[in-house]
């Protein structure tokens, strides 16, 4: 593709724009909790420990590797890992230009990229060294990629699709839903004859080879399945689906004040279910080469599927519906100047800058004030001024125990509950049933009872919502893994409060993440 100096100029403004967010947004001070749990991983001591914390984990491969493959070049700084969140998340808006620049007009695939550029939801979990700047950039490369190879059957299109499709498979389990969505788009594209029936075959052989490819994971995927993996997700509700999707895929959320919530949540569902489903009116606007329909089946049916089979085993994830955000803004760009041929023609391809910038823009001022987590600073201060050979670290949040571990050093006793040991990163596969058994529970009370006895101190972390919370009622083997881990976290907090004093001042670290504070005890 030749690139003259006026689309060079472009795409580096687009770039330029789109990294400059992510800079000024990210947290460079240290990695959240979730960030940490990818990290340490990603830097194991060996590839072989690496997969084992991986199959625990519960995700597929590729990031990992990639991160690997990064730190072995740059080094397992925060600093150098932030980086590549902020370079990989950065390539989607001026991507999104190059690809839509002729399908699209010159104009809305600019705003489409500053769209991109903006979103705060892309913008927050972009940001985050995890795969969820990967994830909507594969998406919709493999998505637009798709519709090429249905319209210009060749072997370039059929390899190009299928490598994409196996990354993604090999990146994120919603890999999965954007496939499925492929498969309902194919499906009801072909009874509409928006395509040859000679396409399909090289659409078909891509599909069973990027399957093919991800056979040999299949094994470590059936270990995952067997365990609760993210055991906290919770089943979505009908309400929840047709109301907060268009809000934690587009819109972001603005939680003050209560009207203004409700007003830009109404906005959101407005734009993405009309974007959704808009007839293409005979009288809208051509576009040169964009079927809008094709795009309109992908993301519907794949996020209908993803949550219908999230009423059976729950994938649903505020996060997870970044995979489908470009393709929703892209059909917002696209459909906008079908609703009416009287708007003018500038006022209709600026009309989407107009609704989302002022909800975006003070999120993202909110996101480069409050970083995600600074955690990393309370595990810090603990470093620095306590005595590894005097004083016990306890959680009873496990997803807290990768950022201790990463910020305390090796010689920190560090005890997760319910694992009781220094966690590198969460066991989610055995995490659920270990959390309800007493055993394990009466196992951390001895440990700390001898800690106290040998004059030991015992700094107990947790999130600061689970603080002065009320324990949940009924059988903890009844409940769900949130309400359980609030239980627990209580019962040793009260625990704590018997048998020892509170010294000292309590550590508090805000974060959009969590906000985590740590107490003192010390023996009576």
């Amino acid at each position: 593709m030749k690139l003259n100096l006026r689309v060079s100029l472009v795409l580096l403004s687009i770039w330029l724009l789109s990294a400059a967010i992510r800079a000024i947004t990210a947290g460079w001070g240290g990695l959240s909790s979730e960030e940490c749990i990818c990290a340490n991983i990603a830097t194991a001591d060996s590839w072989q420990e690496m997969f084992e914390l991986i199959k625990s984990d519960g995700n597929p491969p590729l990031l990992y590797v990639l991160l690997r493959f990064w730190v072995s070049i740059f080094g397992n700084n925060d600093f150098a890992l932030r980086c590549f969140a902020v370079g990989v998340a950065s390539v989607l808006p001026p991507v999104a230009y190059l690809i839509f620049r002729k399908q699209l007009s010159e104009q809305q695939s600019i705003v489409l990229a500053i769209l991109l550029a903006t979103c705060a939801p892309l913008v927050r979990f972009g940001d985050l060294v995890r795969g969820y700047g990967l994830l909507p950039l594969l998406s919709l490369l493999a998505t637009n990629e798709l519709f090429v190879l249905l319209r210009k059957p060749n072997k370039i299109h059929l390899t190009l699709y299928g490598l994409l499709l196996a990354a993604l498979l090999y990146l994120h389990h919603w890999g999965a839903v954007v496939l499925a969505g492929h498969i309902l788009a194919v499906l009801i594209g072909s009874k509409r004859k928006y395509w040859q029936s000679a396409s399909l075959r090289p659409w078909l052989i891509s599909v069973i080879a990027a399957s093919a490819a991800y056979l040999p994971w299949l094994i470590a995927l059936s270990a995952q399945l067997r365990g609760d993996i993210s055991p906290w997700i919770q089943k979505p509700s009908l309400q929840e689906f047709l109301f907060n999707t268009p809000i934690e895929a587009v819109s972001g959320y603005i939680e003050q004040p209560a009207w203004l919530f409700n007003l830009v949540g109404l906005v959101a569902n407005i734009c993405a279910w009309l974007s959704l489903f808009l007839p293409v009116a005979r009288s809208g606007r051509a576009l040169a080469d964009f079927n809008i329909r094709p795009w309109q089946f992908f993301t519907a049916g794949a996020l209908a599927l993803a949550f219908s089979v999230s009423q059976i085993h729950s994938i649903w994830r505020d996060r997870y519906l970044v995979a489908f955000t470009p393709a929703l803004l892209l059909l917002q760009v696209a459909g906008v100047g079908k609703l009416d041929v009287r708007l003018p023609r500038r006022f209709s391809i600026v009309l989407p800058l107009l609704i989302w910038l002022p909800i975006w823009i003070p999120q993202l001022l909110s996101f480069s004030r409050l970083p995600e987590s600074t955690a990393w600073a309370l595990a810090s201060e603990l470093a620095k001024s306590g005595n590894s050979a005097s004083e016990i670290i306890v959680t009873p949040f496990p997803t807290l125990s990768p950022q201790l571990h990463r910020y305390l050093p090796p010689a920190a006793r560090i005890i997760s509950f319910p694992d009781l040991e220094r966690m590198p990163a969460v066991r989610w596969t055995t995490l659920s049933s270990l959390l309800k058994n007493d055993e394990q529970l009466d196992k951390l009370f001895q440990l700390m009872e001898d800690g106290a006895k040998k004059g030991e101190a015992i700094w107990l972390v947790e999130f600061a919502g689970a603080w002065r919370a009320e324990p949940p009622p009924g059988d903890i083997n009844q409940m769900d893994y949130r309400s359980a881990e609030l239980l627990r976290s209580i019962q040793i907090r009260n625990w704590l409060r018997k048998h020892c004093r509170e010294e000292g001042k309590t550590l508090y670290a805000p974060g959009r993440e969590h906000a985590v504070v740590a107490t003192r005890f010390v023996a009576l």
